[in-house]
């Protein structure tokens, strides 16, 4: 796998993460997500003010709930290029 395929797998799985914490938090997902932006915000100064870099950082040290994970990736994805803020029930049926 060259370089570009890898850089638009790592962005699928991203994304995955996104789509699979807006189906388990359903209409909690804008407050909830709010909460680990804050805490990446809060690490992103510790890391050359980059959402990536404090948001690997913070994964590493959450390995042991696996939802946080995929929370705080759904989060960084949110800072780097918001979702429509329609809940996951109202999406067009193309888009699942």
């Amino acid at each position: 796998m060259d370089l570009s395929e890898k850089k638009v797998d790592i962005a699928h799985r991203l994304y995955q993460c996104r789509k699979t914490a807006k189906n388990l938090l359903g209409d909690q997902y804008t407050e909830r997500i709010a909460e680990y932006q804050a805490v990446i915000r809060n690490w992103m100064p510790h890391h050359d003010n980059d959402v990536l870099k404090a948001t690997l950082f913070l994964a590493e040290k959450i390995t042991d709930h696996v939802y946080g994970t995929i929370f705080l990736m759904a989060a960084a994805v949110e800072m780097l290029e918001p979702s429509e803020s329609k809940a996951p029930s109202e999406s067009k049926e193309g888009e699942r």
